[in-house]
């Protein structure tokens, strides 16, 4: 379709009505009409300069299958689209990134996900699982040997013919992804686990640029299924709250991805707390607030009845000794009202103390192990009503004098 208009006098000629919605050598505003385009008030200075007719050369079709109007977006029918492979946590399709440190149950989470799939099972740990073709293939690199890997899975049971494995020790990166395409070619997979991205990375750990130019040679899968991503924690992570800055490696692997989930723990405890650390248009329903697994040692296996842990509260407490610390616990809970909701950063506000600070971890978690502090989810906190003891100080007078710590 030729469409036509004038400006100033000038005539000129689009090509079609989807380069003159695109193109922005216009920089006008134009409205459609029936049969024509009437150019509106200009809206930047540079002028329409004036165009001819065209028919466009042989290949240079191909990228209008990625143009879109928004006309078209608009109208376009999402209600049958299924966006989440695992609700909450992982999308049908892309990149998602699963890190925890060495020994934390990764692998055995992940195979968890990985047999709920193939077994055909409606939900998995109390979330909905949405794979219709109960397929999936596990990349690995670690222990990948047949006899390592038939020892791996003869804890968990009854086989079910949807799980593959693919031993990729010995394989180049273009060998793998070569493989993964025929694979996907011949059945597609609901999901493609990688075991994981260390040991398949040949870059330089700490270059973005290495880092993408590492993913971007998957995007020819990443509209067709889900390329999941087992990656590790560095050492600092241990015994602190979860946060992305500990995943290993540059800061691309993280901004390429869809989804990062972490995997963290806390000493003296055997549950685990899952969360979404970074989400590209998702659910933010576990980025605050961590999904509470319990974690049998013995089976190897993950349980849940749906219980929720803020994440800044996860291994947020420590005996701390001194006035200091103590004085930071009360003026939080002084500076708040009862009966009203904040967000972090409103409490560390009133409280005059920076929002990611231990201290104000510790404040948080104090209230809630006191009760003072109530979690509303995404981050939010109600303060309620409790009645609060306070120790006598030694020295301090009598009852009714006023205590120095409070003053």
């Amino acid at each position: 379709m030729i469409l036509t208009g004038t400006t100033t006098g000038q005539p000129y000629v689009f090509p079609d009505a989807e380069e003159a919605e695109a193109a922005s050598a216009v920089n006008r505003v134009v409205e459609r009409t029936l049969g024509s385009v009437t150019i509106t008030s200009p809206v930047y200075e540079r002028e329409l300069s004036p165009r001819r007719a065209h028919s466009p050369q042989q290949g240079t079709m191909e990228w209008r299958q990625y143009l879109y109007s928004w006309l078209e977006l608009a109208t376009m029918d999402t209600t049958n689209s299924s966006p989440m492979l695992w609700d909450g946590f992982l999308p049908t399709d892309d990149i998602a990134i699963f890190a925890a440190l060495k020994g934390r149950g990764k692998t055995t989470l992940v195979l968890q996900v990985a047999i709920a799939i193939v077994r055909g099972d409606e939900d998995f740990l109390g979330r909905k699982l949405i794979a219709p073709n109960r397929r999936v293939l596990y990349v690995k690199f670690e222990g990948s040997g047949k006899t390592r890997l038939a020892r791996l899975m003869k804890r968990y049971g009854l086989a079910y013919p949807g799980l593959q494995f693919l031993a990729a020790s010995r394989l180049s990166v273009k060998e793998v992804i070569a493989a993964i395409e025929e694979l996907q070619a011949e059945s597609p997979f609901d999901m493609v686990i990688i075991d994981c991205l260390g040991n398949m990375f040949r870059g330089e750990q700490n270059s973005n640029s290495d880092a993408q130019e590492f993913l971007r040679q998957f995007d020819s899968l990443t509209s067709q299924t889900l390329l999941f991503f087992i990656h590790h924690l560095n050492k600092a992570a241990n015994n602190n709250s979860p946060h992305d800055k500990y995943i290993q490696g540059a800061g691309g692997f993280v901004q390429r991805a869809r989804t990062v989930l972490m995997l963290s723990d806390e000493v003296g405890c055997t549950d685990r707390y899952l969360h979404v650390a970074f989400e590209d248009d998702m659910s933010d329903e576990f980025k605050q607030d961590a999904l509470v697994l319990n974690f049998d040692r013995e089976h190897k296996m993950y349980s849940s009845i749906g219980m929720t842990k803020p994440v800044e509260a996860i291994n947020a407490f420590s005996p701390v000794g001194g006035s200091k610390a103590k004085e930071k616990e009360l003026d939080l809970r002084e500076s708040t009202s009862i009966g009203k909701v904040y967000k972090r950063y409103e409490m560390a506000d009133l409280a005059s103390v920076n929002s990611n600070s231990g201290t104000m971890a510790r404040a948080i978690q104090k209230g809630l192990t006191e009760g003072w502090l109530v979690s509303r989810g995404k981050g939010k906190f109600e303060r309620v009503e409790v009645k609060v003891e306070t120790s006598p100080v030694a020295d301090s007078g009598s009852a009714d004098e006023p205590n120095p710590l409070f003053d």
